[in-house]
């Protein structure tokens, strides 16, 4: 959302409401907020929209230009104002913090984790953010406000392909921060992707094992999509990677498009049923 003559972030290529809170609180009442349940815990919520912006540049991710890249959040209170509107006219006690990074910006979390135990309220909310941007203090004091659940991107067990996609991320430190958010009693939701360059059938395979023995709560796997603008993508248009005939094929949620050196398209897509199956059927997971 913007309007003619809102500041521009320096760098970016669109223009952007400088001040979220100018931004209109969602008119949640004309929806069928009941059908909108957590999938964890079956519990109501709504998506909160808590800031924009990404100041990384992974090679497969259009965050940044959707968002931008400068990092913005709604004030704390007016977070606040709109949590409280949900509990009292609608009931609704679960949300999930829409944005990028959530933990990005530590004063701003602990300034509104502190608030929201000051205030008493009984509510669940989840969020995703990065594994380098957790320390095990800031962990419990979400858990103490409300936070049952946190996504982190993984995407690999293979350090030299993180190192290939610029997420500036160590095997090493996604597994500090999983265990620490187990430590501080939050559910886990791993995100992978499958399909990325120097992906091959072996890579998958330690990837599988990996996904089992990192033992998150929960896992989704995505095929690395090769996304206009995006580093990735321009790779794979020039190197002739892209197998998609149609915009509506470029899903991330949907078959892989992409055949990189290594991996076929298919075989992308059959890798990433054997990662779903490996992990859900596990007999200590039934």
């Amino acid at each position: 959302l913007w309007r003619e003559g809102d500041e521009v972030c320096k760098g970016d290529t669109r223009p952007y409401i400088k001040d979220l809170d100018t931004l209109p609180v969602a008119a949640r009442d004309l929806f069928r907020c009941e059908r909108y349940l957590m999938p964890h815990n079956g519990r109501r919520y709504t998506l909160l929209n808590v800031a924009r912006g990404c100041p990384y540049s992974c090679t497969y991710c259009i965050a940044p230009f959707f968002y931008g890249k400068k990092h913005r959040t709604h004030s704390v209170k007016y977070l606040l104002d709109e949590m409280e509107q949900c509990q009292r006219e609608l009931g609704i006690t679960g949300f999930l913090f829409w944005e990028e990074i959530f933990t990005l910006d530590r004063p701003f979390v602990v300034e509104l984790c502190e608030a929201i135990i000051a205030r008493g309220w009984d509510i669940e909310w989840a969020s995703t953010t990065r594994a380098d941007c957790l320390d095990q203090e800031l962990l419990h004091l979400m858990r103490r406000s409300g936070c049952t659940l946190m996504g982190l991107g993984i995407e690999t067990c293979e350090q030299e392909i993180l190192d290939s996609t610029g997420k500036n991320m160590t095997v090493s430190k996604i597994r500090e921060g999983v265990e620490m958010m187990q430590a501080a009693d939050i559910k886990v939701m791993a995100h992978f992707m499958v399909g990325l360059p120097g992906e091959t059938r072996e890579t998958v395979d330690r990837t599988i094992r990996y996904a089992t023995t990192l033992d998150p709560d929960y896992l989704q796997v995505y095929a690395a999509v090769p996304w206009p603008k995006t580093a990735f993508g321009e790779q794979a248009r020039e190197r002739g990677w892209v197998t998609a005939s149609s915009w509506a094929d470029y899903d991330t949620g949907g078959r892989s498009i992409v055949e990189v050196p290594g991996i076929s398209s298919a075989e992308v897509d059959a890798a990433r049923e054997r990662l779903y199956r490996a992990f859900y059927l596990r007999p200590s997971y039934v």
